[in-house]
């Protein structure tokens, strides 16, 4: 069973708000949770989107009539060079996850309509869901319920990324995990910054007072660091802006979200937010003052802000939501989360057009990386 579809175009988010109820049940009865499609976030991120952007949300029913799979895909004209329509996950300027929302009821029946009602909406000759957990359980059903409405589908960039799993004492992890030698280095770097000043560590918990005033040293610090050099700090960006401070209030008002700072004399030095559904954490975004990196305050926050997460009684589980190999939170966080882009091909298209899609997709992510890892090497040759 399923709902007919309202395509969302420009910044109309009236079709989303109508799931909203729906959205927020899957979020907390998902096979998979993933916080880009709670409505306190993707609803915001729709709203900012500009008018050439069509944007369609799809929701499929199980047979009881309860939620049983919902994603946002969005439509382009060109990939490949050629003018070839296929759809994407809408991740908006985040690209943390894909992951559609499954209802642990009938995951497989709930993921093959929704898949084919984004292609009967979209009408695209594939779907690219980027970011997909690489979690067996959630590959597994993507392949069975792909099978069921008869679409080739193919999984690309199998990564990992840093992850914590906080069951236990951080003592102890802290310990297994380090060296002495680091667990020296890690104490003196917090010893030296506190000789700069009066050294504090706040955890904001979720509805506690203040949060315009959290949002707005947050998007002052990150603007300050290295991404306000390079023009991608959020502050750069009045849309952006807006939303995260949507975003925030409306997860804050779920009991949802997780603020961190460390301030010196009362001015933050380094800060982080994540957002929380169940035993489970996603590090959306740090910052930390550039001019203090002698000290690592962003390091030093992480390791702070994982001690409360050992002591918290709810959480079990922490997404960096970082990139694969990302150079501080990997050698912090040793265990890892596999993520994969999947690409779905159309049901009503040939196998061997599957074929040349795939393999002009796998050329393109060749020549993506091999011009990122140019520009990675262009960039350190100038900071040196």
């Amino acid at each position: 069973m399923q709902m007919p579809l309202k395509p969302l175009s420009g910044s109309k988010a009236a079709d989303l708000s109508d799931l909203a109820g729906d959205i927020g049940w899957l979020s907390v009865h998902a096979l998979e949770p993933n916080f880009t499609l709670m409505p306190q976030w993707v609803l915001p991120l729709a709203e900012i989107c500009g008018p050439g952007r069509k944007l369609v949300p799809v929701h499929a029913l199980t047979g009881e009539g309860r939620p049983g799979a919902f994603s946002v895909f969005e439509t382009r004209r060109w990939r490949w060079g050629l003018p070839l329509a296929h759809g994407e996950s809408f991740l908006g300027d985040f690209p943390i996850s894909g992951t559609p929302l499954l209802s642990m009821a009938d995951p497989v029946g709930s993921c093959a309509a929704m898949l084919q009602q984004a292609f009967d909406s979209l009408k695209v000759s594939s779907l690219i869901i980027p970011y997909l957990s690489g979690h067996h359980a959630i590959s597994s059903v993507m392949v069975d319920a792909c099978a069921e409405i008869g679409a080739p589908i193919c999984f690309l960039d199998d990564r990992q990324r840093a992850a914590l799993r906080c069951n236990g004492d951080y003592d102890a992890w802290f310990k297994e995990t380090f060296s002495r030698k680091r667990r020296k280095e890690f104490r003196r770097l917090s010893a030296r910054l506190a000789e700069t000043g009066d050294l504090q560590t706040h955890t904001r918990q979720a509805g506690e007072p203040g949060l315009e005033t959290w949002i707005d040293d947050f998007l002052t610090l990150e603007q300050s660091s290295w991404k306000g050099n390079r023009g991608t700090a959020i502050a750069g960006s009045g849309a952006l802006t807006s939303f995260l401070r949507n975003a925030l209030s409306r997860l804050d008002a779920a009991g949802k979200l997780l603020f961190w700072r460390m301030i010196v004399d009362g001015k933050p030095v380094a800060m982080m937010f994540g957002v929380k559904e169940g035993s489970t954490c996603w590090i959306v975004k740090i910052a930390h003052d550039q001019t203090l990196a002698r000290f690592s305050p962003g390091v030093l926050l992480v390791l702070a802000a994982t001690r409360t997460m050992f002591e918290s009684d709810e959480l079990m589980f922490a997404d960096s939501c970082a990139e694969p190999g990302h150079p501080m939170i990997d050698h912090i966080w040793k265990d890892r989360l596999s993520v994969r882009d999947v690409m779905i091909g159309n049901p009503s298209s040939s196998a061997a057009v599957f074929s040349g899609l795939k393999a002009m997709e796998r050329a393109r992510r060749k020549v993506h990386a091999s011009l990122k890892a140019l520009r990675n090497s262009l960039r350190k040759g100038k900071a040196k």
